[in-house]
Protein backbone atom coordinates (compact mmCIF):
# COMPACT_ATOMS: atom_id res chain seq x y z
CA UNK A 1 0.00 0.00 0.00
CA UNK A 2 1.07 3.42 -0.89
CA UNK A 3 1.80 6.56 1.95
CA UNK A 4 -0.80 7.61 4.04
CA UNK A 5 -2.13 10.83 1.87
CA UNK A 6 -1.63 14.31 3.65
CA UNK A 7 -4.62 16.93 4.70
CA UNK A 8 -2.99 19.50 2.02
CA UNK A 9 -3.36 16.30 -0.69
CA UNK A 10 -6.88 14.82 0.28
CA UNK A 11 -8.15 18.29 -0.15
CA UNK A 12 -7.15 18.11 -3.33
CA UNK A 13 -8.26 15.11 -4.40
CA UNK A 14 -11.81 15.59 -2.72
CA UNK A 15 -12.21 18.37 -4.80
CA UNK A 16 -12.27 16.03 -8.03
CA UNK A 17 -15.04 14.28 -6.51
CA UNK A 18 -16.82 17.54 -5.81
CA UNK A 19 -16.45 18.48 -10.02
CA UNK A 20 -18.08 14.97 -10.92
CA UNK A 21 -20.92 15.53 -8.05
CA UNK A 22 -21.55 18.89 -9.78
CA UNK A 23 -21.21 17.42 -13.08
CA UNK A 24 -23.57 14.81 -12.85
CA UNK A 25 -26.19 17.07 -11.13
CA UNK A 26 -26.11 20.01 -14.04
CA UNK A 27 -26.11 17.29 -16.47
CA UNK A 28 -29.79 16.07 -14.62
CA UNK A 29 -30.63 19.04 -13.71
CA UNK A 30 -30.15 17.72 -9.64
CA UNK A 31 -30.66 20.59 -7.60
CA UNK A 32 -27.42 20.18 -4.62
CA UNK A 33 -25.48 22.37 -2.42
CA UNK A 34 -22.35 21.78 0.18
CA UNK A 35 -22.67 21.76 3.65
CA UNK A 36 -21.78 21.47 7.13
CA UNK A 37 -18.65 22.27 7.74
CA UNK A 38 -17.68 22.60 3.89
CA UNK A 39 -20.01 25.63 3.86
CA UNK A 40 -18.91 27.10 6.92
CA UNK A 41 -15.37 26.68 5.07
CA UNK A 42 -16.79 28.60 2.17
CA UNK A 43 -18.45 31.74 4.57
CA UNK A 44 -15.37 31.66 6.68
CA UNK A 45 -12.12 30.78 4.87
CA UNK A 46 -13.18 31.46 1.48
CA UNK A 47 -12.73 27.05 0.90
CA UNK A 48 -11.55 25.10 3.48
CA UNK A 49 -11.73 24.82 7.10
CA UNK A 50 -7.58 24.36 7.42
CA UNK A 51 -8.27 21.51 9.61
CA UNK A 52 -11.22 20.19 8.18
CA UNK A 53 -10.66 16.36 6.58
CA UNK A 54 -13.65 15.93 4.15
CA UNK A 55 -16.46 17.50 2.03
CA UNK A 56 -20.37 17.42 2.94
CA UNK A 57 -23.38 17.53 0.42
CA UNK A 58 -26.93 18.10 1.03
CA UNK A 59 -30.08 17.12 -1.35
CA UNK A 60 -33.42 18.08 -0.78
CA UNK A 61 -35.10 13.99 -0.69
CA UNK A 62 -36.44 14.48 -4.29
CA UNK A 63 -33.31 15.48 -5.80
CA UNK A 64 -31.40 13.14 -3.48
CA UNK A 65 -33.43 10.41 -4.71
CA UNK A 66 -32.78 11.83 -8.08
CA UNK A 67 -28.98 11.75 -7.61
CA UNK A 68 -29.18 7.75 -6.26
CA UNK A 69 -31.30 6.68 -9.30
CA UNK A 70 -28.83 7.94 -11.81
CA UNK A 71 -25.39 6.80 -9.70
CA UNK A 72 -27.41 3.11 -9.38
CA UNK A 73 -28.03 3.21 -13.16
CA UNK A 74 -24.53 4.68 -14.55
CA UNK A 75 -22.48 2.37 -12.22
CA UNK A 76 -19.95 1.07 -14.84
CA UNK A 77 -19.73 4.62 -16.52
CA UNK A 78 -18.97 6.46 -13.81
CA UNK A 79 -15.76 4.29 -12.59
CA UNK A 80 -13.78 5.00 -11.22
CA UNK A 81 -16.50 7.04 -8.93
CA UNK A 82 -18.78 4.83 -6.92
CA UNK A 83 -21.85 5.88 -5.09
CA UNK A 84 -21.27 3.89 -1.68
CA UNK A 85 -24.23 2.46 0.74
CA UNK A 86 -25.60 -0.15 2.77
CA UNK A 87 -27.34 -1.65 -0.58
CA UNK A 88 -23.41 -1.99 -2.30
CA UNK A 89 -21.98 -3.39 0.47
CA UNK A 90 -23.32 -6.19 3.80
CA UNK A 91 -20.59 -4.50 5.73
CA UNK A 92 -21.39 -0.46 5.01
CA UNK A 93 -21.30 0.70 8.39
CA UNK A 94 -23.38 4.35 7.75
CA UNK A 95 -26.86 4.94 7.25
CA UNK A 96 -25.79 8.15 4.67
CA UNK A 97 -24.26 7.49 1.40
CA UNK A 98 -20.98 8.37 0.01
CA UNK A 99 -20.13 9.71 -3.51
CA UNK A 100 -16.08 7.70 -3.44
CA UNK A 101 -13.29 7.73 -6.05
CA UNK A 102 -11.87 4.02 -5.71
CA UNK A 103 -8.73 5.03 -6.81
CA UNK A 104 -8.20 5.69 -2.81
CA UNK A 105 -8.12 3.24 -0.03
CA UNK A 106 -10.13 4.78 2.93
CA UNK A 107 -8.76 2.79 6.14
CA UNK A 108 -10.81 3.33 9.60
CA UNK A 109 -9.06 3.77 12.82
CA UNK A 110 -12.01 3.70 14.85
CA UNK A 111 -12.57 -0.13 14.74
CA UNK A 112 -15.69 -0.03 12.15
CA UNK A 113 -15.49 -1.69 8.62
CA UNK A 114 -14.44 0.39 5.69
CA UNK A 115 -16.38 -1.36 3.36
CA UNK A 116 -14.02 -1.10 0.63
CA UNK A 117 -14.75 2.99 0.51
CA UNK A 118 -12.27 5.72 -1.21
CA UNK A 119 -11.81 8.98 -0.85
CA UNK A 120 -15.31 10.22 -0.84
CA UNK A 121 -18.01 13.07 -0.04
CA UNK A 122 -20.80 12.91 2.21
CA UNK A 123 -24.27 12.94 0.72
CA UNK A 124 -26.83 13.75 2.82
CA UNK A 125 -30.80 13.94 2.12
CA UNK A 126 -33.08 15.97 3.88
CA UNK A 127 -36.31 14.85 5.15
CA UNK A 128 -39.59 16.29 5.59
CA UNK A 129 -40.23 17.13 9.24
CA UNK A 130 -43.78 18.38 9.42
CA UNK A 131 -44.78 22.15 10.03
CA UNK A 132 -44.40 22.63 14.04
CA UNK A 133 -40.52 23.29 14.02
CA UNK A 134 -38.84 21.21 16.95
CA UNK A 135 -42.30 19.09 17.29
CA UNK A 136 -40.87 15.78 17.42
CA UNK A 137 -37.40 16.73 18.00
CA UNK A 138 -36.90 15.30 21.31
CA UNK A 139 -38.35 11.85 20.35
CA UNK A 140 -36.85 11.44 17.15
CA UNK A 141 -32.82 11.89 19.05
CA UNK A 142 -33.67 9.83 21.28
CA UNK A 143 -34.38 7.02 18.47
CA UNK A 144 -31.08 7.98 16.87
CA UNK A 145 -29.24 7.98 19.77
CA UNK A 146 -30.11 4.33 20.44
CA UNK A 147 -29.66 3.09 17.24
CA UNK A 148 -26.57 4.78 16.44
CA UNK A 149 -25.32 3.45 19.81
CA UNK A 150 -27.07 -0.07 18.38
CA UNK A 151 -25.12 0.41 15.08
CA UNK A 152 -21.91 0.98 16.83
CA UNK A 153 -22.01 -1.75 18.90
CA UNK A 154 -23.03 -3.89 16.23
CA UNK A 155 -19.96 -3.23 14.92
CA UNK A 156 -17.42 -3.31 17.80
CA UNK A 157 -15.85 -6.73 17.50
CA UNK A 158 -15.44 -6.28 21.60
CA UNK A 159 -19.25 -7.57 22.66
CA UNK A 160 -18.69 -6.38 26.23
CA UNK A 161 -17.88 -2.61 25.05
CA UNK A 162 -14.91 -0.89 25.98
CA UNK A 163 -15.66 1.25 28.92
CA UNK A 164 -13.35 1.34 31.26
CA UNK A 165 -15.55 0.52 34.09
CA UNK A 166 -16.49 -2.92 34.49
CA UNK A 167 -19.80 -1.83 35.97
CA UNK A 168 -20.81 -0.24 33.19
CA UNK A 169 -19.52 -2.45 30.69
CA UNK A 170 -22.04 -5.06 32.43
CA UNK A 171 -24.87 -2.82 32.00
CA UNK A 172 -24.51 -2.59 28.80
CA UNK A 173 -23.48 -6.39 27.69
CA UNK A 174 -27.32 -6.96 26.87
CA UNK A 175 -26.84 -3.87 24.65
CA UNK A 176 -24.08 -5.41 23.04
CA UNK A 177 -25.66 -9.06 22.61
CA UNK A 178 -28.97 -7.70 20.82
CA UNK A 179 -26.91 -5.58 18.43
CA UNK A 180 -25.08 -8.05 17.54
CA UNK A 181 -27.70 -10.77 16.91
CA UNK A 182 -29.59 -8.37 14.85
CA UNK A 183 -26.41 -6.85 13.13
CA UNK A 184 -25.94 -3.55 11.70
CA UNK A 185 -28.25 -3.10 8.70
CA UNK A 186 -31.31 -3.67 10.89
CA UNK A 187 -30.31 -0.92 12.84
CA UNK A 188 -29.70 1.64 9.67
CA UNK A 189 -33.14 0.22 8.33
CA UNK A 190 -34.49 1.46 11.61
CA UNK A 191 -33.52 5.07 10.30
CA UNK A 192 -35.89 4.78 7.14
CA UNK A 193 -38.99 4.87 9.21
CA UNK A 194 -37.87 8.67 9.83
CA UNK A 195 -37.47 9.52 6.60
CA UNK A 196 -41.18 8.55 6.05
CA UNK A 197 -42.87 9.86 8.97
CA UNK A 198 -44.54 13.35 6.98
CA UNK A 199 -44.97 14.12 3.60
CA UNK A 200 -42.72 16.25 1.64
CA UNK A 201 -45.07 18.23 -0.20
CA UNK A 202 -46.70 19.37 2.57
CA UNK A 203 -43.89 19.97 5.15
CA UNK A 204 -42.34 23.60 5.89
CA UNK A 205 -39.54 22.24 7.93
CA UNK A 206 -36.82 19.57 6.48
CA UNK A 207 -33.84 18.07 8.24
CA UNK A 208 -31.05 15.23 7.92
CA UNK A 209 -33.04 12.19 9.85
CA UNK A 210 -30.40 9.51 9.25
CA UNK A 211 -26.59 11.08 10.86
CA UNK A 212 -25.94 11.78 14.10
CA UNK A 213 -27.95 11.79 17.70
CA UNK A 214 -29.45 15.31 16.78
CA UNK A 215 -31.79 16.80 14.09
CA UNK A 216 -31.69 20.49 13.04
CA UNK A 217 -34.87 22.08 11.78
CA UNK A 218 -34.93 23.72 8.82
CA UNK A 219 -37.21 25.75 6.54
CA UNK A 220 -37.53 24.01 3.16
CA UNK A 221 -37.86 26.76 1.17
CA UNK A 222 -34.33 28.05 2.24
CA UNK A 223 -32.63 24.75 -0.24
CA UNK A 224 -35.09 25.65 -2.91
CA UNK A 225 -33.09 28.10 -4.25
CA UNK A 226 -29.41 27.73 -4.85
CA UNK A 227 -26.53 29.68 -6.50
CA UNK A 228 -23.22 29.03 -8.04
CA UNK A 229 -19.70 30.04 -6.46
CA UNK A 230 -15.98 28.86 -6.54
CA UNK A 231 -14.76 26.53 -3.83
CA UNK A 232 -10.96 26.09 -3.87
CA UNK A 233 -11.32 26.74 -7.96
CA UNK A 234 -14.23 24.26 -8.33
CA UNK A 235 -17.49 25.43 -9.37
CA UNK A 236 -20.01 24.18 -6.89
CA UNK A 237 -23.12 25.35 -5.08
CA UNK A 238 -24.90 26.93 -1.85
CA UNK A 239 -28.25 27.47 -1.00
CA UNK A 240 -29.34 31.36 -1.30
CA UNK A 241 -30.11 31.10 2.39
CA UNK A 242 -26.70 29.77 3.80
CA UNK A 243 -26.71 32.39 6.23
CA UNK A 244 -29.81 31.49 7.42
CA UNK A 245 -29.19 27.67 7.29
CA UNK A 246 -25.56 27.86 9.34
CA UNK A 247 -26.85 30.06 11.83
CA UNK A 248 -29.57 27.68 12.46
CA UNK A 249 -27.43 24.99 12.84
CA UNK A 250 -24.40 26.10 14.36
CA UNK A 251 -24.90 29.78 16.10
CA UNK A 252 -22.52 32.01 15.37
CA UNK A 253 -20.34 29.81 12.71
CA UNK A 254 -18.07 32.85 11.90
CA UNK A 255 -16.14 32.59 15.48
CA UNK A 256 -13.63 29.55 14.76
CA UNK A 257 -13.24 26.98 17.62
CA UNK A 258 -10.20 27.29 20.08
CA UNK A 259 -6.89 26.30 18.78
CA UNK A 260 -6.83 22.96 20.38
CA UNK A 261 -9.83 21.85 18.82
CA UNK A 262 -8.56 22.92 15.50
CA UNK A 263 -7.70 19.26 14.43
CA UNK A 264 -9.12 16.91 11.89
CA UNK A 265 -12.70 15.23 13.14
CA UNK A 266 -12.42 11.68 11.13
CA UNK A 267 -10.95 8.69 12.15
CA UNK A 268 -9.50 7.20 8.95
CA UNK A 269 -6.50 7.72 7.14
CA UNK A 270 -6.91 7.89 3.38
CA UNK A 271 -4.15 5.89 0.53
CA UNK A 272 -3.69 5.93 -3.05
CA UNK A 273 -4.03 2.38 -4.20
Amino acid sequence: MNRELSLEEVHKETLNVLKKIDEICEHNDIKYSIMYGTLIGYMRHNGFIPWDDDMDVCMLRPEYDKFVAYCNEHEEELYPFKLMSKYTADDYPFNLQRFCDTRFKMVKTDGLSDAGMGLFIDIYPLDALGNVKNGAKKQIEKKKTFWMQCVGCAQSKNIMGTNKSFVKRLLRFPVYLYSHVKGTKYFLDKFDVLTNSYSYENSKYVGDLIWDNCVTYYEKEWFEDVEDIIFEGVKTKIPVQAKKVLEEEYGDYMTPPPEEERVPYHEYIIYRK
